[in-house]
């Protein structure tokens, strides 16, 4: 079931050439340009756009309604500021009242300047309105005058991006779009035309600043004090006898509070009345929230970021009635516009085109068919919606026009829930009371087929989301067929039963096309470590944080360090893990911090994930001194002497030597037993990985006792009897080396 379009919707709409993404150019003597949507900033909601402007001027004796059009692209939800400069040049007659129109709401109106009252004086007037366009509104606004205006000139401005109720209304009270009550008109007579100071209420408010003068002048250096500059956005000035001027510049103000006073130079000086207006920027949707995009001309839908899935909805438009030629004649109704809908899947960033269906126009003769409403991406065309035919004209051959009747064919419908309706027919014309014009055709709606139209009356609107046809004319009703509603609604057939007039069939509604879809939510990441670890470092070095799946699109991480660590904003976040830097020399220990991931599209971000980073100290082996002197001799054992680690393990280990063995490899005292005569290396190897294990060599020689020195038995008997020398009998050593020495006595070698 398709939701209600009127709870938990955000509503972005579009006209012609609008796109998620786009420039939109307007012309009028100035030209500007503006980026809506996904602007090129950290994320495009809540921005208020200029949607755009048209301005009229007339010149005539005691006239009483001025007509201006709409803006090109106006739709639901967008505000028109209108204002006003009327002239009357007798000022005899009680004075002049502001312009006026059912709809519109005043802001402020007075006198810009009044020469006299006298025949002959002349008096200006200003008048501002605005209101919020709701979709009904026709091409063009009539506004109503003073009943002795001479000359008037008019403009209209229209945002979009506007919280048409979060603010207050222009008297002030709660429920309107402006961030703070407006104020009024401040009158001067001087080459500055200046607007009293406002205090906006809310970051990012539109200002609009207003100048209605009593002569042709232009307009050059919009400033205040915040903003310190505008953009001019129109001057609109009239050259005839009575002259009058209007002009309008924006900008908007990022920080709450006062603007200052608001002032534009005038190419002469003259009286003026002057105003600064603050609209309020509409809250950024929630993560989560479904938006409906709803077209009312061509345009172009660019699939956003992280979306999947879009529900399409297009009626075409309706069928024209028929239109008659003299009297004693009717036109037959125009029949309703088609309904299709589906779920489709999409890439983000695809582009989309769309294309809405046009009301058949109503003339003198036959009624014109409705066009279709499309959507396609590339040239696959995934749902089309039919218009409507139109109803027959009232003419010599037949006074009365058979309804618009085509055959339901032609709707195409792509996607999962798939639905598709059409429109009824357009109501045939009859002699009823000379003549009775047929009423349109409803448009189809998501639940069903529209209803038929009759003689006079008006098919029904098919369920949820169609729309009645127009009525038709019956007894002393001549005039035109009336136009059928929007979407897809059939016109009315003319009447004429009473005259030799023409009269013209009445207009089809237009199609629509709406595309809705959800936004992501807030997004999350799986991380497969919360922890990393590092040495001691005197350069700077990296660690990472592995992460295996996400949701919500993040393309960002932030990570708010509680201290040692410098945090790290919005770093692009890419493969599948999260680089942190540490800084060269960091101390050893553990840090902490709050990481955090965020789509940048819509600054949706995640909750917090706590993190910490270790960084451990290097690692330092002492084998302790060699242990080769006198004091191993006889020993085939000594006690090792490597320092005890005061971060990680450590181990002994042999490098040379054969024979020995350590008895406790991870003491660093532990016992090592040799062969004796052996000497041997060992290595005490400290480690506290990932760091890089630092190692000392030891060499410990197990020496062996000499062998017992024997000399022999002493020679002093008589076998030494006149011998000057002997032969000595001391022992071969089995350890060691002997060496004789003379210890007494003279001349001996």
């Amino acid at each position: 079931m398709r939701p209600s379009f009127n709870h938990h919707f955000k509503h972005i709409l579009f006209s012609t050439n609008d796109t998620l993404q786009c420039f939109t150019r307007f012309t009028k003597i100035t030209v500007l340009s503006f980026l809506f949507f996904f602007a090129a900033t950290s994320n495009g909601w809540g921005q208020i756009a200029l949607r755009g402007t048209t301005t009229a001027t007339k010149d005539s004796t005691n006239m009483t309604r001025f007509i201006i059009n709409k803006p090109s692209g106006v739709l639901a939800g967008d505000v028109m500021i209108a204002s006003f400069v009327q002239n009357e040049t007798d000022n005899d007659n009680g004075g002049m009242v502001n312009v006026s129109l059912s709809g519109w709401t005043l802001i402020d109106g007075r006198t810009i300047r009044q020469e006299g009252t006298n025949n002959g004086d002349n008096l200006w007037r200003g008048t501002v309105l605005y209101r919020v366009a709701n979709g009904t509104e026709g091409a063009n606004f009539t506004f109503s005058t003073s009943t002795r205006a001479d000359m008037i000139i008019g403009s209209i401005v229209a945002f979009s991006g506007v919280d048409v109720s979060g603010g207050v209304q222009a008297d002030g009270t709660a429920g309107g779009p402006f961030d703070l009550d407006p104020g009024t008109l401040n009158v001067t007579n001087a080459i500055t035309s200046t607007a009293s100071a406002i205090t906006s209420a809310s970051s990012n408010s539109a200002i609009i600043m207003l100048s209605l003068v009593n002569n042709n002048r232009t307009f050059s250096d919009w400033i205040a004090t915040s903003p310190s500059t505008f953009t001019e956005i129109y001057e609109n000035l009239t050259e005839s006898a009575d002259d009058g001027s209007i002009g309008a510049a924006w900008n908007t103000k990022a920080v709450a509070g006062s603007t200052g006073t608001g002032s534009v130079t005038l190419s002469s000086s003259d009286h003026s009345g002057a105003i600064l207006l603050a609209l309020r920027v509409a809250p950024a949707p929630a993560p989560g929230s479904t938006i409906t995009t709803t077209f009312t001309s061509n345009g172009t839908f660019t699939v956003p970021s992280c979306v999947s899935s879009i529900t399409v909805e297009a009626w075409g438009a309706g069928g024209a009635g028929g239109g008659v030629t003299e009297d004693i004649r009717a036109g037959g109704g125009g029949e309703g516009g088609s309904y299709v809908s589906g779920t489709l899947s999409v890439t983000a960033g695809a582009t989309c085109n769309i294309t809405v269906g046009t009301g058949g126009a109503g003339g003198t003769g036959n009624g014109g068919n409705g066009g279709f409403s499309r959507f396609e991406i590339g040239t696959t065309t995934h749902f089309n919606a039919i218009g409507g035919a139109g109803g027959a004209a009232g003419t010599n051959s037949n006074n009365f026009g058979a309804g618009g009747n085509s055959t339901n064919s032609g709707n195409i419908v792509s996607g999962s829930s798939q639905v598709t309706f059409y429109g009824g027919n357009g109501g045939t014309a009859t002699n009823t009371n000379f003549a009775t014009s047929g009423g349109g055709g409803g448009s189809a709606g998501q639940g069903g087929n529209g209803g038929a139209g009759g003689a006079l009356t008006s098919g029904t609107a098919g369920s949820n989301g169609g729309v009645a046809g127009a009525i038709g004319r019956g007894s002393s009703d001549d005039g035109d067929g009336n136009n059928g509603g929007i979407p897809g609604a059939g016109g009315s057939g003319a009447r004429n039963a009473n005259n030799n007039d023409d009269y013209d069939g009445g207009n089809g509604g237009n199609g629509l096309v709406r595309v809705t879809y959800t936004l992501p939510n807030n997004p999350t990441i799986t991380l497969t470590n919360t922890t990393a670890t590092a040495c001691s470092s005197a350069s700077a070095q990296n660690v990472t944080l592995a992460y295996s799946t996400t949701t919500g699109c993040p393309n960002q991480y932030s990570i708010d360090f509680n201290s040692g660590i410098t945090d790290v904003t919005d770093a692009i976040l890419s493969g599948s893990s999260i680089t942190i830097e540490l800084p060269a020399n960091l101390a050893a220990g553990t840090y902490t911090g709050n990481l955090t991931v965020k789509n940048s599209t819509y600054g949706f971000v995640s909750n917090t994930y706590s993190i910490s980073i270790t960084v451990n100290p290097l690692p330092t082996a002492n084998a302790g001194a060699d242990q080769t002197g006198a004091a191993t001799c006889g020993l085939t054992s000594v006690t090792l002497a490597g320092n005890t680690p005061t971060v990680g393990t450590g181990a002994w280990s042999i490098v040379s030597g054969t024979g020995g063995t350590v008895t406790t490899a991870s003491s660093a005292t532990s016992t090592f037993t040799g062969t004796a005569g052996s000497t041997y290396t060992l290595r005490w190897t400290v480690s506290n990985s990932p760091c890089t294990a630092s190692t000392d060599d030891v060499v410990i020689t197990f020496n062996r006792n000499p062998t017992t020195a024997n000399a022999g038995a002493d020679q002093t008997g008589a076998a030494t009897c006149g011998l000057t020398s002997v032969t000595l009998a001391g022992n071969t050593p089995t350890v060691g080396t002997g060496a004789w020495s003379i210890v007494s006595g003279t001349g001996g070698t």
